[in-house]
């Protein structure tokens, strides 16, 4: 790992754990809203199977969806930040176990992931 990149004393690469660290606290808390105020207005999630989910609305749906059917733990693990200009690349694990809301036994998830973020207007 390139620590001139992702040095802890880096205030961009802090903002992006930070941004991390508030996306799986909201979800452990289910807050649809806070979730929402993390994306942008063109966000696109790339989901399994080849599917995308794009737009604030959309990503609403998901997770009023997702939040409704399943019980939710959720852990990741920042492996890597790459902060160049607006933009920044993380990636890391992640495991996920999502237990249905009408019962049955819980599937967990296991693997990695990869978001590329853009600087908001706000500077965030």
């Amino acid at each position: 790992m390139n620590q001139e990149l992702d040095a802890s004393s880096d205030p961009d690469v802090s903002e992006v754990r930070r941004l991390a660290a508030a996306w799986l606290a909201a979800e452990r808390t289910r807050d649809i809203s806070a979730l929402l105020e993390m994306v942008t207005e063109d966000a696109v999630f790339l989901m399994l199977g080849g599917r995308s989910i794009a737009g604030r609305p959309a990503i609403e749906a998901l997770y009023q969806r997702f939040f409704g059917s399943f019980g939710v733990e959720h852990e990741a693990t920042i492996a890597e930040v790459r902060v160049h200009g607006d933009w920044a690349i993380t990636w890391g694990s992640e495991r996920m176990t999502l237990t249905p809301s009408v019962g049955g036994a819980p599937t967990t998830l296991q693997g990695f992931g990869m978001s590329l973020l853009r600087r908001g207007i706000d500077r965030r």
